[in-house]
């Protein structure tokens, strides 16, 4: 897999999740399947960040 980022730190992050994957088991066949993960992964953090603020 082939990719065009901008710099060195967006293929570290890329890299990174797609080890993360790998070892969880989970089919990576694209890059669509890491980077709907890895926004998952942030919204999911995002969510629980302010869920801390209001509660």
């Amino acid at each position: 897999m082939k990719l065009a980022l901008k710099d060195d730190s967006q293929q570290q992050i890329i890299a990174i999740a797609v080890l993360n994957m790998l070892e969880r088991g989970e089919k990576v066949h694209d890059i669509a399947d890491v980077t709907q993960k890895i926004v998952g992964e942030v919204w999911y953090g995002y969510i629980a960040q302010q869920s801390k603020k209001k509660g």
